[in-house]
């Protein structure tokens, strides 16, 4: 389990709403881990897209990561990367991680969900950890997959081969922002102050807008 500081904030009761909507920050990063006969390597990105949305109580989100975003470290990355024999990104540019059907003022230590990779999408568990102070959604997770059960082959040249089995884990934060003030109360300054410290994450709190800073300069 990835080991974070988790101290969770609760928002205050709020009116019922059929649909609410959190856009990600670009605060967070996604890292591959895998393995080689010889030495370990990792891949790691910084941009990513995605969106997290509330219905009737439980959330869905999802992370996408495209591989033009990611600094691998491994010798011949690129044609790791781009090889239609291995992963083929130029046909298959992206991961998508589905997390399905939680809470995070629950603080599950594993959600179900999906992941796409290569074409193709298969169920999978996600470890997980929340911290949660409304309006941002914090989200660390870690899972293990073989390439292999995605029709990927696993790269080797010369003496070097890389394992079948990668670790992906990653961090990301989802905000929801508001066009003028809510009419209750969401946030407390003891709980700005520490997104802030902790996150670096900016909360504003104004007439015509309540959210994060990084959305409203969208």
């Amino acid at each position: 389990m990835i080991a974070v500081a988790c101290n969770y904030g609760f928002a205050s009761a709020q009116p019922e709403k059929d649909e609410e909507i959190y856009h990600i920050l670009q605060k967070g990063y996604i890292s591959i881990k895998g393995q080689t006969n010889i030495f370990d390597f990792t891949g790691k990105a910084i941009q990513h897209e995605g969106e997290l949305k509330e219905e009737n109580g439980k959330y869905t989100g999802t992370v996408i990561l495209r591989f033009n975003n990611l600094d691998m470290n491994l010798p011949y990355a690129k044609k790791v990367l781009n090889d239609p024999e291995y992963m083929d990104a130029n046909h298959y540019p992206i991961i998508k991680i589905l997390l399905d059907n939680f809470h995070p003022e629950e603080a599950p230590a594993q959600v179900n969900g999906a992941l796409t990779l290569h074409g193709i999408t298969h169920p999978i568990t996600i470890e997980t950890r929340f911290n949660y102070i409304s309006p941002v959604v914090a989200i660390e997770g870690k899972l293990k997959i073989s390439q292999s059960s995605f029709n990927v082959k696993p790269y080797n040249w010369g003496v070097v081969k890389v394992d079948d089995a990668l670790e992906i884990i990653f961090r990301v934060f989802f905000c929801e922002d508001h066009k003028g003030m809510p009419e209750y109360d969401m946030i407390s300054q003891a709980e700005i102050k520490r997104l802030f410290e902790e996150y670096n994450i900016k909360i504003l709190i104004e007439k015509d807008y309540f959210g994060c800073e990084e959305l409203k300069k969208k």
